[in-house]
């Protein structure tokens, strides 16, 4: 590393987090080395709140926070994508900002990171809300063990289930060459940027450490934009863009049968449970959720599910004709029961 190279840049993309990013700031604050060797990048999505000003207040006390901002809101892939063509350190790590991370562990994590020259050092998640620390098997499983320097086809291929493994952006930290020569950006405009980003990383990384500590603190959060609406037409369609891009992704992988059958189930199923949601909308959720699936150009639905399956995606009108009918003899059945039963 460069001497004059700033060993780490602390990714904050913000919106809307007035009630929480004063605690996310103090525990990046809150470590073991001096502040000359790392920065603070924040950046303002459009925040409509006072989040803005706390960030502010924090730069007149430390010098190496960074104030970027958007003119409009691009969403949480853009603005990480912003912050990382900023960033100066060796290594980046994105944190979102309504969570925080452990006090006094950026010495070890980066003497880890450099000493192994990672391109990915993983850590394990703490699941919290308001009322206090969640068991973690309740939402994720613990990942059980520390690793040792893998590759991250190695890591997919251990013997977990790929959807209970700790595999969101905020829980790694990646060396920032690795994610520019590998052009590794976040797809912007779209919920769920980091699934398919985490996904490509991993599959290309050689030097990849799961650390099992529990050193990143995430918030579950249901007032955040990820946590509300979540079977919102527009967030149901950008799940079944991330899915079919996962398993197009993992095509390249099909020779290693092991790592992708290990990998792909998790978006098959998940592609296939969609449909249960589509049948409930109402007719104007369905016409916004099938004007955004369009949009979104979302292919690889003839590859992965069966035509029974797949039909509501692909043939809207018959589709919505489809579930239209059944809902409506069931409504009226209803009437008439309820109307039974008053008589």
């Amino acid at each position: 590393m460069n001497k004059n190279q700033l060993r780490l840049s602390i990714i904050i993309p913000f919106f809307n987090v007035e009630k929480y990013i004063a605690e996310c700031l103090d525990s990046v604050y809150a470590q073991d080395i001096p502040e000359s060797e790392y920065e603070v990048i924040c950046v303002n999505d459009c925040s409509p709140d006072n989040s803005r000003q706390i960030v502010l207040d924090y730069q007149r006390i430390h010098p190496n926070l960074i104030l970027l901002e958007h003119e409009k809101n691009k969403m949480l892939g853009a603005a990480r994508n912003t912050g990382l063509w900023a960033a100066k350190g060796q290594y980046v790590w994105f944190i979102d900002s309504d969570d925080y991370i452990q006090s006094k562990v950026f010495s070890k994590l980066l003497s880890l990171a450099e000493l192994n020259d990672l391109d990915i050092l993983n850590v394990n998640p703490q699941y919290f809300n308001d009322q206090g620390f969640i068991n973690n098997e309740i939402i994720v499983a613990n990942f059980p063990l520390s690793t040792d320097v893998i590759t991250g086809k190695e890591y997919l291929k251990l013997n977990v289930p790929y959807w209970i493994r700790p595999v969101s952006t905020w829980s790694k930290i990646f060396k920032r060459s690795f994610l520019i020569e590998n052009n590794l950006l976040f797809p912007e405009g779209i919920f769920f940027e980091d699934t398919v980003h985490t996904l490509k990383s991993l599959l290309i990384v050689s030097r990849f450490k799961f650390l099992c500590e529990k050193l990143y603190f995430y918030r579950l959060n249901e007032s955040s934009i990820m946590n509300t609406n979540l079977h919102s037409p527009v967030k149901l369609a950008d799940k079944i863009l991330y899915c079919c891009d996962c398993l197009n992704v993992l095509e390249g992988c099909k020779s290693d049968i092991e790592l992708y059958n290990n990998v792909s189930e998790s978006f098959i199923y998940q592609l296939i449970h969609c449909k249960k949601t589509i049948l409930y909308f109402s007719l104007d959720e369905k016409k916004i959720f099938y004007r955004r699936l369009k949009t979104l150009k979302v292919q690889g639905f003839e590859k992965y599910l069966t035509y029974k399956d797949r039909y509501i995606y692909q043939y809207p009108i018959l589709a919505m004709t489809l579930t239209f009918i059944p809902f409506t003899i069931l409504s009226v059945l209803r009437k008439i029961k309820r109307k039974l039963f008053n008589s």
